[in-house]
C-alpha cells in the first residue's frame, strides 16, 4: 500500500498521545513505516477517540475523516478517496 509514508501523491503522518518509545514499538510491531509524531494532545485536533484518520488538503483544510477501526470495506473507501479523480 505505502512505502515510507507515501501513497501516490499523499504523505502519511501519524500523531500519537504516547511517548516516542511507545510509538516506535507500536510502529515496529505493526510493520508500519510512516512518519509519526509522539506526545500530541489529540484534543488539539478535536480527536476524541482512536484510531481516527483525517484527510487534509495542502492548505490544512479537512476533506474527510474516519473514526474507529476500519473494516476492509471502509479501508477501500479511504483508498478510493485518495484516487486522483476524487481529489478536490
Amino acid at each position: 500500500m505505502e512505502k515510507g509514508g507515501q501513497i501516490k501523491d499523499f504523505h502519511i503522518v501519524a500523531i500519537f498521545p504516547d511517548t516516542s518509545d511507545v510509538v516506535k514499538r507500536t510502529l515496529q510491531s505493526e510493520g508500519l513505516s510512516f512518519d509519526a509524531i509522539p506526545s500530541v494532545a489529540l484534543s488539539a485536533f478535536k480527536v476524541e477517540g482512536t484510531p481516527t484518520a483525517i484527510l487534509v488538503d495542502q492548505n490544512g483544510r479537512v476533506i474527510k475523516a474516519w473514526v474507529g477501526e476500519l473494516s476492509a470495506a471502509q479501508q477501500e473507501v479511504v483508498l478510493d478517496t485518495l484516487q486522483p479523480s476524487s481529489r478536490m
